[in-house]
């Protein structure tokens, strides 16, 4: 069965709105992000919102929007392994590049690991979300030559990733904030869908280099 593109972008909008709305219940709601003592709180939240929606949401409805939509898979980002691995280490070289360009708090290997191994969830969730489901669904379906889709398609994910924010806990939540992060949300859209690429960057290569927002 072949799904209609506007039902595809419905759905695309649709778990953007589930995730957004399990990110504020899990973790605005009750400011999970404020209290280190609530451990389990954390994993909740992780789990749920950006685990189960973010992540495995976005797998399950991309793989529906390429089989029945006929979407193409190199432009929700997702190419060769081959292209994948390439672009791997220049993520992780992206993201020590921007970690110490805001004045690196610390060297020690370990903590800049457990720094990336609590942030790098959140940031796929992110990613896959605004920019491989969404972006990437739009720029295909909305009939605008590419001129026109991809500049959508790329403010479109970054509104939407700064207004996800509106769901999180102080000082995530303020308009300042949510503005800033928009705007954080077009450098991203620029990497990923800069004319230099022959192809979109990986998920996993923005995420990786994103992580680097949140330091240890």
């Amino acid at each position: 069965m072949v799904v209609d593109r506007g039902k595809a972008m419905l759905s695309v909008f649709g778990l953007w709105a589930v995730w957004t709305l399990v990110t504020w219940i899990f973790e605005g709601r009750v400011d999970t992000l404020l209290r280190p003592d609530a451990v389990l709180d954390r994993l909740v939240y992780t789990g749920v919102a950006n685990i189960l929606v973010g992540i495995l949401g976005s797998a399950l409805l991309l793989g529906l929007l390429v089989r029945r939509s006929r979407l193409r898979r190199d432009r929700m980002g997702f190419g060769s392994p081959v292209r994948t691995l390439v672009w791997l280490p220049i993520g992780i070289a992206l993201g020590l590049a921007l970690y110490v360009g805001q004045g690196a708090p610390t060297a020690h290997p370990t903590v800049i690991l457990n720094a990336y191994a609590q942030v790098l969830v959140v940031s796929m969730a992110e990613v896959l979300v605004c920019w491989a489901v969404v972006a990437g669904t739009l720029c295909q379906s909305t009939g605008l030559g590419g001129r026109l889709a991809i500049p959508l398609a790329a403010i479109v994910a970054s509104v939407l990733f700064g207004l996800y924010h509106f769901a999180h806990s102080p000082p995530f939540n303020t308009v300042a904030m949510v503005g800033f992060l928009a705007g954080i949300g077009l450098l991203t859209s620029a990497f990923s869908f800069s004319p230099a690429m022959s192809t979109r960057p990986s998920p996993f290569t923005i995420s990786l280099a994103s992580s680097a927002f949140c330091r240890p």
